[in-house]
């Protein structure tokens, strides 16, 4: 290509990206740079493309294959350059990028949908109330005066209701900035707090020490984000009371933060009517795992009556704190048994077969058999609970008769950090091979081998039972294979196991010993 067409196509860049900025139809603009053909051909296909196309349709049609491949990565090329323009921007302007998406409700949902189990209840009550607070966006009327979405979510330890409420971040808030000495990125609009940097209550001076440090980094966020937040204040049950007064103009109808310059005296008023606060507790957690018992399992508790019950003991936690009458929604998650472990654990397994796919393995799996052993309160810790029956006093015996459900006492926490995720994680860096080009093309499986005892007596068989051992098992293949491929199933089995063998290579073979065990 001679250095006219490339004066053409730079010229061309530059009146699309001004297009681009006041919405222009692109193919008027360039037509005294383009031939007459080239311009019939853009409008036979005005029908069939919008106009934001019209100049790659323009190269196909023509048979440019420079034209069809440099314009094929332009809206990539011009949404960069756009991207790193508005920085600039608000660099200069001493602002955060903090937009919102154009759809929040339905990538809200799509996030929670992708990354989060067993909460249905509570995705349901999130999804809905985020509607409604995107409709009220989307209100144009001038005397409108919005109010800022308010939640409250609350339930046992390890439920999902932070994870929860950085999904909520990560899907309205559309730009990403980097967390400093970690290779994460966080999105740019949230603000956490956490209730356990205001609990002490000795120095009288606290309380307005308090007070100043949420307006502070409050107004400053809000300011720079132009009202555009996600704000979540975690394990709110720890705060002194009185430490949340100060957000109850906020979270009015008539939301807003004045601060006073204490050097010119000055008010400056931050409006925070298009921002969301989220407050996460454990407040009726008992409550919670009282009625799932008593109901005998979570799908037969009645939402009503969750509900009903939550709402009582929030009322009396916000009583306390002063803060009663400000929360919108209050959603109760609800507490994991063995089933849910094994839903969350299958969805951190796939979540880490995406994120080292190309690395380690072309694809992960692992057997059903392998996650159910995984769940067990070998790696998980169970806490049974029990439906006290009326009048029972604490130190009186306990019918074992009574109702009991055993809930995982950490919730999902265990299940990655120092649980058989993580046992996972060591193996797989100590015995597979690494690709940095991302080109691996090898099938692991994670299988389990048959039980293995450590003692001949097979005679007595209580002994037996108590020396049998769960070996895991980890292949690396050369095509993907039938998950149970290894599974002791006999007869045709013995053929599928002996292809299994052709192209499986047993890497390593153990049994996963919990940390600190």
């Amino acid at each position: 290509m001679n250095n006219s067409n490339y004066r053409r196509i730079y010229i061309i860049f530059i009146i699309l990206i001004i297009c681009n900025q006041f919405n222009e139809r692109y193919d008027v603009i360039v037509q005294p740079f383009l031939s007459k053909s080239a311009i019939r051909s853009v409008r036979n296909n005005n029908n069939k493309n919008n106009h934001h196309n019209h100049l790659l349709v323009y190269g196909k049609n023509t048979g440019s294959s420079s034209y069809s491949k440099t314009f094929s990565w332009f809206d990539k090329f011009s949404s960069s350059l756009n991207d790193n323009l508005s920085k600039l921007k608000a660099k200069v302007l001493g602002k955060k990028l903090c937009h919102y998406r154009k759809s929040p409700a339905k990538y809200v949902k799509q996030r929670l949908a992708d990354f989060l189990r067993c909460q249905d209840t509570a995705v349901s009550s999130i999804n809905s109330a985020v509607r409604a607070w995107d409709f009220e966006l989307k209100n144009k009327n001038e005397r409108h005066t919005g109010k800022p979405l308010v939640l409250a979510f609350t339930g046992p330890t390890g439920t999902g209701k932070t994870e929860t409420s950085n999904l909520i971040a990560e899907a309205l808030l559309k730009n990403r900035e980097k967390i400093t000495n970690s290779p994460r990125r966080m999105p740019i609009g949230l603000l956490k707090f956490n209730g356990g940097d205001f609990m002490d209550a000795s120095d009288p001076k606290s309380l307005s020490t308090y007070h100043d440090i949420i307006r502070t980094r409050l107004v400053q966020h809000l300011q720079e984000c132009d009202g555009k937040a996600v704000v979540l204040f975690d394990e709110v049950q720890k705060v002194i009371p009185g430490t949340l007064d100060i957000l109850k103009s906020v979270l009015s109808d008539r939301p807003q933060l004045d601060v006073v310059d204490p050097v010119t005296k000055k008010t400056t008023t931050v409006h925070c009517d298009n921002a969301i606060f989220i407050f996460v507790s454990d407040i009726g957690e008992g409550e919670i795992k009282e009625l799932v018992v008593r109901h005998n399992g979570r799908e037969n508790v009645p939402e009503a009556e969750l509900n009903q019950k939550v709402r009582s003991a929030m009322h009396s936690q916000w009583k306390k704190l002063h803060f009663e009458g400000l929360i919108d929604m209050v959603i109760p998650f609800l507490p994991f048994e063995n089933k849910q472990i094994q839903e969350i654990l299958r969805l951190k397994i796939n979540e880490l077969e995406d994120e080292h796919q190309g690395g380690f393995w072309k694809t992960l799996q692992v057997q059903d058999q392998v996650v159910k052993y995984l769940s067990t309160n070998k790696y998980i810790k169970y806490k049974a609970a029990v439906d006290f029956p009326k009048g029972y006093k604490r130190g009186d015996p306990i019918d074992r008769n009574w109702p009991r459900r055993n809930f995982a006492k950490y919730g999902a926490r265990n299940v990655v950090n120092g649980g058989p995720v993580q046992l996972l994680k060591a193996e797989f860096r100590k015995h597979l091979d690494y690709y940095d080009e991302d080109d691996n093309e090898n099938h692991v499986l994670v299988s389990m081998i048959n039980n293995v005892m450590n003692n001949d007596d097979t005679h007595n068989s209580t002994k037996r039972k108590k020396e049998i051992k769960h070996l895991v098992g980890i292949y690396v293949c050369t095509e993907k294979v039938r998950v149970e491929c290894f599974n002791d199933d006999g007869g045709s089995g013995d053929k599928k196991k002996k292809t299994c063998k052709n192209v499986c290579n047993l890497k390593w073979q153990g049994s996963l010993e919990p940390l600190g065990s």
